[in-house]
């Protein structure tokens, strides 16, 4: 008997439609012409009668045309409830003997019971119809039935990462330890298949020195594997009762990665990637989101982020991380504090050409609104409010070395007052610290290496601190925060990649920190109880090898996490392209 062989080998939630057929092979198959009262018989070999299928599977069905003519068969249908879903009209060879391969979407169909069959239509439009099977609907994947099979056969092999070899720390035997990740942090993360290093290894990259599994092992996953692990992700990592992952963390860190127009949202715990929320509406023009704040609840209820490109204020909800809104608040902004009740927010146009003159947006933060401007005479970018009443807002002028004051409660203008400097000399100021007693503040001095300390009541600067530790040594200090607990303060130093400890008691430097991992340090806020550094490191000149390239190409970041007891660094944890600013919650901002 010859047969036509009919394989859906879909790969399932790829395709927006379920239309896909390849005639594969031809060939003389000696075929004659229909005999009286003979009919070509259709039969389903898969899937079977009552079978459940969940996304990708396989039908297959066998046409017996031993009574007629390969090219009188005009049109093959699969048929699904009653309505054709996979029409292949395209004309057959008489002697033809080979495979169609179709590729059908579950994700079309509904949830439950539906009928399945098979149907050849000949010249004389004369139809052939298999017998109907039913078929229950599961497109919701089931980990240990859907995703964990495809691992144990293929990647959590011996020697490479099962429970015993562990390459790079990670084991993707199960589900828990999957969500491990590995030696650089979350392989996966709920939501983001994009975002996913694990996709990159898997799907994305056709380097054979980094492709999973090995090419030497086999060609790989099919595509409807890949299709499968990749739902799963973006269905949000659920695992067999359908709960997703990292639901009740409320320990946190958010910095955003403006290479990559996202804000990671980092498990303070475990380190792990609990979230990569996407930000700007343009995917070929970064939006570049530079800073972030989380407001004072515990746990956070919101977070905003400043848009440097596109000029806007982000708020989203720290609990589903939802866009809520978003606010016009001019020409590059660079920072945005809130006040404690949360209220206000102040954003810094960081208007950096020519040196002209920038401003202060204060914004209603509820209603995402424009209350007014404070002019502040030069390109301000760090803010900071002291935390008691009366509340002041002091602002660190890059383009004029200089620090403006803001009545909090007024929202007026009090005075600007120089930083000191040689002549000639120029400082940028890019960030303003203020300790708990509100007695000094401390500002990171970016071209002068240094850091000016004032007194918050006086205005007076009473102590430069030069961060260089040799002659010609280029420091870059970026941003700063200081831990009450052990009265210091933290310098994230993005020109030599350290990362300075001055102790508010004396004023000075007590130990400047080297790690292998800081490569252009940036952003820095302390946890609450004033143990723990948490910097972010840019890395876009590749000062730290990167494991792999980011989904946008470029280099990972990453967030080092600095005990201040020990000053060593305990972790260190991937993140995308370019991080900038970190708040951590609980904790009161930066």
């Amino acid at each position: 008997m010859n047969r036509i062989s009919l394989r859906a080998a879909c790969a399932a939630f790829l395709l927006p439609a379920a239309l896909s057929i390849v005639l594969l092979s031809c060939g003389d198959s000696g075929t004659t012409g229909p005999q009286t009262g003979d009919r070509p018989t259709v039969r389903i070999t898969s899937p079977r009668d009552l079978d459940a299928i969940a996304g990708v599977f396989a039908v297959e069905a066998d046409i017996d045309t031993s009574v007629i003519r390969g090219n009188e068969i005009i049109r093959i249908e699969v048929v699904v409830d009653g309505t054709p879903v996979v029409v292949d009209s395209i004309p057959y060879p008489a002697a033809w003997n080979g495979d169609l391969s179709f590729s059908l979407d579950t994700e079309m169909l509904t949830e439950g019971a539906h009928s399945l069959l098979v149907r050849a239509t000949d010249l004389s439009l004369n139809r052939y119809n298999s017998e109907s099977i039913s078929l229950t609907v599961r497109n919701q994947i089931v980990f240990s039935q859907h995703i964990q099979p495809i691992f144990r056969a293929t990647c959590a092999v011996s020697g490479c990462h099962d429970p015993a070899t562990r390459q790079n720390e990670l084991n993707l035997r199960t589900y828990e330890s999957i969500l491990e990740g590995s030696q650089h942090g979350s392989v996966v993360v709920p939501g983001n298949a994009a975002k996913s290093p694990l996709m990159y290894f898997i799907d994305f990259t056709d380097d054979p020195n980094l492709r999973m599994p090995p090419p030497s092992q086999g060609p790989g996953l099919d595509k409807a594997s890949i299709s499968r692990i990749r739902k799963w992700i973006d269905d949000g990592l659920k695992n067999d009762n359908g709960e997703e992952p990292f639901a009740d963390v409320t320990d946190r860190i958010f910095n955003t990665n403006q290479g990559a127009d996202a804000i990671s949202v980092i498990d303070r715990n475990t380190g792990l990637t609990v979230r990569v929320v996407p930000v700007g509406v343009d995917e070929n023009s970064p939006e570049v989101p530079h800073f972030l704040i989380t407001d004072n609840e515990d746990p956070a209820e919101h977070f905003y982020v400043t848009l440097i490109t596109s000029g806007e204020l982000w708020k989203f909800s720290a609990t589903d991380y939802a866009l809520l809104d978003k606010l016009d608040v001019g020409d590059q902004p660079a920072h945005v504090i809130l006040t404690e009740d949360g209220s206000t927010a102040f954003v810094s146009n960081w208007v950096t050409e020519g040196g002209s003159s920038g401003t202060i947006q204060v914004v209603d933060a509820g209603s995402m609104s424009r209350i007014k401007a404070i002019d502040t005479g030069g390109s301000p970018h760090g803010m900071r409010i002291t935390h008691e009443e009366p509340y002041t807002l002091f602002v660190g002028n890059s383009g004029t070395d200089n620090i403006t004051v803001v009545d909090v409660a007024t929202l007026s203008f009090v005075k600007t007052f120089p930083l000191l400097r040689n002549q000639g000399e120029s400082l940028n100021p890019l960030q303003v610290a203020i300790d708990r007693e509100d007695r000094y503040a401390y500002v990171a001095c970016h071209l002068s290496h240094e850091v000016q300390v004032f007194d918050v009541e006086t205005h007076e600067v009473v102590k430069r601190i030069d961060l260089r530790r040799f002659e010609g040594d280029v420091v870059g200090p970026f941003q700063l925060e200081v831990s009450p607990a052990l009265d210091l303060v933290v310098v994230a130093n993005q020109l030599n990649s350290t990362v300075s400890i001055i102790s508010t008691d004396s004023l000075a430097v007590v130990r400047t920190i080297e790690n292998e991992d800081f490569a252009q340090c940036h952003g820095v806020d302390i946890s609450e109880d004033g143990q723990y550094a948490y910097i972010t490191n840019e890395n876009t000149d590749s000062e730290v090898p990167p494991h792999h390239p980011t989904e946008t190409g470029g280099n990972p970041g990453n967030v080092a996490f600095v005990n201040l007891t020990t000053f060593l660094v305990d972790r260190v944890v991937e993140v995308e392209e370019d991080p900038t600013g970190i708040s951590i919650t609980p904790g009161r901002g930066n």
